[in-house]
């Protein structure tokens, strides 16, 4: 079941996302997130990019560079994937799950980039920019 918080409908690219390559057998690019958060990624980037010009147009360059670096990295993204509940629902392989990987800091923020790609896939730029800056909103106004 996907969290009320994720506006996702299609139940198998939810699974997906939350499918670390320990767990995907045969075919771990296809049958991983790897895919979904290499796309999320670039989404997360642009939307806080956009976020940051369009609130702070006296900043410089340099400045917006340092701002989005400091949102779209994996604490801020890991805190978000343990607020959403998305540790319960990773599939790791039993070796993963023993090292700890279910808590692990890259592993989390990894899954929320590619629920980023999922619902840009699924929905569109516009639900997942709303996404986005609703769930990074307390990041972004620390920066502000």
């Amino acid at each position: 079941m996907i969290p009320k918080q994720i506006p996702l409908r299609n139940e198998q690219v939810f699974r997906l996302a939350m499918r670390h390559r320990s767990a995907a057998g045969s075919n771990p690019i296809a049958d991983s997130y790897e895919r979904l958060e290499f796309f999320g990624d670039s989404v997360l980037g642009l939307v806080v990019a956009q976020f940051l010009y369009e609130h702070h147009p006296t900043w410089a360059q340099g400045m917006l560079s340092k701002a989005k670096s400091s949102v779209v990295k994996e604490e801020p993204l890991a805190e978000v994937a343990l607020k959403l509940g998305l540790d319960k629902f990773m599939e790791l392989s039993p070796s993963e799950e023993q090292t700890g990987g279910r808590q692990r800091p890259s592993i989390l923020a990894d899954t929320v980039e590619a629920i980023i790609g999922g619902i840009y896939l699924e929905s569109g730029l516009e639900v997942a920019r709303w996404f986005v800056l609703e769930q990074l909103h307390p990041y972004l106004m620390r920066i502000s």
